[in-house]
């Protein structure tokens, strides 16, 4: 089929959608543009031994159930953004408070697993994670579901002086509501 066909097949799909019908007009030409050159990708550099060892070290203290020792992982004047928040935390007491021991709280077993390898671009590191473990706790007020939690998700991070100084991590909230029976 000919791609004018396409565009008329789906212009009479719309407006039957609309409660419309298509008009009978003459054939009208359509031009199909060339497919635009692909935007050049600048690769990501590796992670900085220092920096990697960082991200280390806090996945670490995280797994080990230790939210003092992550939280001295943070610099003081943090800025942490957690996306079930959707709140950034200013301070490393804030992100500790509001959100570190939350969710060592409200998954006591919680893991989180670095999925990918780190990646480096214009100061910022990325990289993928897998948040497992079971809602035995309260999540901000609302009881345990006592369900088990499987989230994907994304983490950007910067690193300075061997603290995190910037932390975001990003997850689909509506899965995660999901999963803990919301």
């Amino acid at each position: 089929m000919k791609p004018a066909h396409y565009a008329i097949i789906v212009a009479s799909c719309l407006l039957a959608a609309c409660g419309q019908e298509p008009v009978a007009e003459a054939p009208v030409a359509v031009k199909v543009a060339a497919k635009p050159a692909a935007a050049p990708v600048r690769a990501a550099t590796p992670v900085a031994s220092g920096e990697r060892a960082v991200i280390d070290a806090y996945l670490k203290a995280i797994n080990d159930h230790d939210v003092v020792r992550a939280g001295m992982m943070l610099d003081e004047h943090v800025h942490y953004f957690d996306a079930f928040s959707g709140q950034v935390q200013n301070t490393r007491g804030d992100a500790v408070n509001n959100v570190l021991d939350l969710y060592q709280k409200a998954v006591p077993d919680g893991h989180w697993e670095m999925r990918s390898e780190p990646a480096a671009s214009g100061g910022a590191i990325a990289y993928e994670w897998t948040y497992t473990g079971t809602n035995i706790g309260s999540w901000n007020g609302i009881g345990a579901s006592h369900q088990k939690i499987n989230l994907k998700g994304i983490s950007f991070v910067r690193v300075a002086n061997g603290r995190i100084v910037y932390k975001a991590d990003y997850f689909d909230t509506a899965t995660l509501s999901k999963q803990l029976g919301w």
